[in-house]
């Protein structure tokens, strides 16, 4: 079994450089004692679609904490809570584009999902999501106080002892919807492409195979002419 190299352990994790990254093109190795190719026994190796770890290697473990410096940083209300969006928001990514949760073309959306948290201060907010989050709309608290309430800064509801930015969280919930239909439209653009590489390819075999039938029947040509030719130069 091979040995991941370099793997994203914390959601928070944004370092996608050579050193930390997770199921991508530049995903490294440690190849096993058993493996195919003797070179790469025992040495680092990058996997790419020619290369990859040996078949009875376990899965890369699935990135579902954030580090201990972020957990300090938030609490450890906010930091469930950020954690919960985030693997929503993956799981309704995978929902919507057919790949897999575990593959890269989903895991490689999780720094993005965790930056836009955190840059646009949405973490402050977040109560934790819901099972069934479909992040088509935000829906305002209920039992909230009337927003010209005595105290209360403009624009916000009061829950829970705090308030809430009703437009920062309209913001959060429309960006998580554009990120899941980008998503999508990756996932549609990636099959045209696969579709077009297809195509190209199957042209390309049917070329060759109509080459090598007019070399058969070229060669097939000169050796019934040499069959009927008498030789002269045996005459």
């Amino acid at each position: 079994m091979c040995i991941p190299a370099n793997t994203i352990n914390f959601i928070c994790n944004s370092d996608i450089s050579e050193h930390h990254h997770r199921y991508g093109t530049i995903q490294k190795w440690i190849g096993c004692d058993n493996y195919p190719k003797e070179q790469y026994r025992g040495q680092m190796f990058q996997e790419i679609d020619g290369r990859k770890p040996c078949q009875v290697t376990s899965k890369l473990p699935l990135a579902e904490d954030v580090c201990p410096d972020c957990r300090k940083k938030y609490g450890d209300i906010a930091s469930s809570n950020i954690i919960s969006h985030v693997i929503r928001v993956l799981e309704r990514m995978s929902d919507v584009s057919g790949y897999a949760y575990d593959s890269k073309d989903i895991q490689c959306k999780m720094a993005i999902i965790f930056d836009d948290i955190e840059t646009f201060g949405f973490w402050k907010y977040l109560d934790p999501a819901r099972p069934d989050e479909k992040y088509e709309m935000y829906e305002l608290p209920e039992e909230i106080p009337d927003s010209n309430a005595a105290g209360q800064t403009a624009g916000t509801r009061a829950r829970g002892g705090r308030e809430i930015d009703v437009r920062l969280m309209e913001k959060f919930y429309r960006l998580m919807s554009n990120r899941i239909r980008m998503v999508r439209f990756d996932m549609e653009a990636a099959t045209e492409r696969q579709k077009e590489e297809r195509r190209v390819a199957e042209q390309y075999r049917q070329e060759e195979e109509q080459y090598h039938q007019q070399v058969e029947r070229g060669n097939a040509g000169v050796k019934r002419w040499l069959a009927e030719t008498p030789d002269s130069y045996d005459q």
